[in-house]
């Protein structure tokens, strides 16, 4: 029997699959797997510990013959090695890879294809192989100058219209309420205050709150989705640019500001409406896991 583990390392949270002979046996999850320069031992404990709760479900009586991680931050090249060389020294399988998360998540949507895939969860990237086979990706840089339309700008756009509605400096908004709530505050003073010590994923867990001011038809929230939208259809917008002109690309969505109820999700369909004839987008599950553990299939070849 061949034991592989696909783990998907991001920056809310970690999750690992473990498959037996390529069937998927179990999973678990853990804390942000996210590579930080310098600090590649505390992802690899992360992951280790999932590894080994895996093989322990597994019997624990055979060694992992692979592990593939993708990750958050690994597309820099000191990252990815960091990682990949801890890994290898805590001896988690025999065979070990690190690559970039994009990479997983494509692999899972369209295998060897190419194809295009939009995530939108705390952070945002746009991920694909060309025809070529190449790996391209557009967005992704961060919170700091980057993640156009993620869920952290989502909520940072929505605690900026609040502060302005409270100021008198901006249109009232059910966002002055809805923020403050799902905070835990009572008021958009006590939210301030409270976001200037918020973590990124704690600020992005507010994006629910902006777009459930957008469903119950709140002008301003609406105006944020579609700002949003904007921002993340540029990104298939920019993949789109090393696929033939006369070709087209299937799209899927990932993340869970994307999910099928969401009404970031119609709008989005709505910004991409234009390049309909250039994409198709499918309804196709993207699960990185899953992605990883087809690569450390081969692997073991």
């Amino acid at each position: 029997m061949t034991l592989v583990v696909g783990v998907d390392a991001g920056a809310s949270h970690t999750e690992a699959l473990l498959a037996a002979d390529r069937t998927p046996v179990a999973r678990r999850t853990g804390g942000p797997g996210v590579l930080v320069p310098g600090h590649a031992d505390k992802a690899a404990n992360l992951i280790a510990e999932l590894v080994a709760g895996l093989v322990r479900h597994a019997g624990g009586g055979q060694p992992l013959d692979a592990l593939v991680v993708g990750a958050a931050g690994a597309g820099r090249e000191s990252n990815r090695v960091a990682l990949e060389e801890a890994l290898r020294a805590a001896r988690v399988a025999l065979c070990v890879q690190v690559t970039t998360d994009g990479h997983i998540a494509v692999q899972s949507a369209f295998g060897d294809h190419p194809g295009i895939v939009l995530s939108a969860g705390t952070g945002s990237i746009g991920l694909g192989r060309d025809p070529a086979g190449v790996m391209r990706r557009a967005g992704g840089h961060g919170w700091r100058f980057g993640d156009e339309g993620s869920g952290y700008a989502l909520a940072r756009a929505g605690l900026g219209a609040a502060a302005r509605a409270a100021d008198g400096r901006g249109p009232s908004t059910e966002l002055a309420e809805r923020l403050p709530r799902a905070a835990g505050c009572t008021a958009v003073t006590g939210l301030l205050e409270w976001a200037r010590d918020a973590d990124v994923p704690a600020i992005a867990g507010l994006a629910t709150a902006v777009l459930e001011a957008s469903g119950a038809g709140d002008a301003v929230a609406n105006g944020l989705v579609t700002a949003a939208a904007r921002d993340l259809a540029a990104h298939v917008h920019a993949l789109l640019s090393y696929f033939p002109s006369g070709q087209g690309a299937p799209v899927a969505f990932s993340g869970s500001l994307l999910s099928a109820p969401s009404p970031m999700r119609r709008a989005v369909l709505a910004a991409l409406e234009p390049d309909s004839h250039r994409i198709v987008v499918t309804d196709v599950a993207v699960d990185p896991p899953a992605g990883a553990v087809a690569l450390a299939a081969r692997l073991c070849r």
